[in-house]
């Protein structure tokens, strides 16, 4: 699918309400204050159940002794902000060495220098450090060379080559890699550890403050990991993002477009005095109607869960692959 661009949305949006005729473009005043309509939208609908086309799979590699990391632009974990987890495991065995890494884009493929990385096509990178944060995160690559491998972004706009101190460290690619599930614990849950310090070389535990400060959110793990040679899985779900400018390009999921041009077009109508019974109704329809196409696609099988009563656990349901009930078994 071909990039999506704020402009693109926002000129079919004023077209479908009538400000602009059909073929025109709103003037630069008018696309500045669509955008910043649009954003606005986008940050309502990261709150929707539904909105989220992608469950991402992120791999963080751990420091000794660490229990607390920022998550955000930015942050220890470098990212987008989560808002909640879906799940979370421990990755034993898994870190790889970072290693000096140069970034070149051309479109939504990055074309990555790692001297020797000695990488395998369908291996894990995680990419840190880059000032361009649609160049950071977890990614599986394809190897074009001893030293090169390429990996796919969303944005095919970001700043090329990349800047700042950037690492690549290749996720180990041998048979002693497992992946355990970790249980996500509530507020109450984290608030129930009584020693938060307690130090293993494992942890059993995730914990999530999704504050907003900073736009950073912070990830605990309990107890401490008091060795570096695991990695922490994180799967969420991944919100649309912001429109960076008017011309920046986006992949987004197939129906998304279209809700995002209607439903702006509906916040179009009441600021620019739109009245004709006919268009109001007709767009406030394909607004429904596009947003529910989009949010019926995005509906996913979950685990049947599991009455309290069978399993005697006050937290409800049971985590086959963990052993533990809902709330999780510390």
């Amino acid at each position: 699918m071909p990039a999506t661009t704020a402009q693109g949305i926002i000129d079919g949006a004023f077209q479908t309400v009538g400000v602009v005729a059909q073929g025109d473009s709103p003037s630069s005043a008018q696309s500045t204050d669509a955008l910043r309509r649009l954003n606005l939208m986008l940050g309502g609908l990261k709150l929707q159940p539904l909105t989220q086309g992608v469950v991402s799979r992120e791999v963080f590699p751990l420091t000794a002794n660490v229990g607390v990391y920022t998550m955000g632009p930015g942050g220890d974990f470098d990212t987008t902000r989560p808002i909640a987890l879906e799940d979370a495991a421990i990755l034993l065995n898994s870190q790889g060495t970072p290693a000096s890494a140069t970034l070149a884009r051309s479109g939504y493929v990055v074309t990555a220098t790692v001297a020797s990385h000695g990488g395998s096509t369908g291996q894990n990178v995680t990419i840190h450090g880059a000032a361009q944060a649609d160049y950071n995160g977890t990614f599986p690559i394809t190897v074009t060379g001893v030293n090169t491998f390429t990996y796919i972004i969303d944005a095919s706009t970001a700043t090329t080559p990349a800047t700042g101190t950037i690492t690549a460290s290749l996720e180990s690619n041998g048979n002693s890699i497992v992946e355990v599930p970790r249980a996500v614990l509530t507020d109450d849950a984290w608030a129930g550890i009584r020693i938060k310090s307690l130090t293993s070389a494992q942890f059993t535990v995730v914990y999530l403050n999704a504050t907003y400060a900073a736009d950073l959110a912070t990830i605990n793990l309990w107890p401490i990991p008091n060795v570096a040679t695991n990695s922490l899985v994180l799967y969420r779900n991944q919100p649309l993002t912001y429109f960076a400018s008017l011309s920046a390009g986006y992949s987004l999921p197939d129906g998304c477009e279209d809700a995002l041009e209607y439903n702006l077009a509906r916040r179009l109508l009441t600021p620019y005095g739109i009245v004709d019974q006919s268009i109001v109704s007709d767009v406030i329809d394909m607004a429904r109607t596009t947003l529910a196409t989009f949010k019926r696609a995005n509906t996913k099988l979950v685990d049947m869960p599991t009455d309290p009563a069978l399993t005697q656990d006050p937290a409800g349901g049971y985590n086959i692959l963990t052993g533990t009930g809902g709330g999780g078994g510390f």
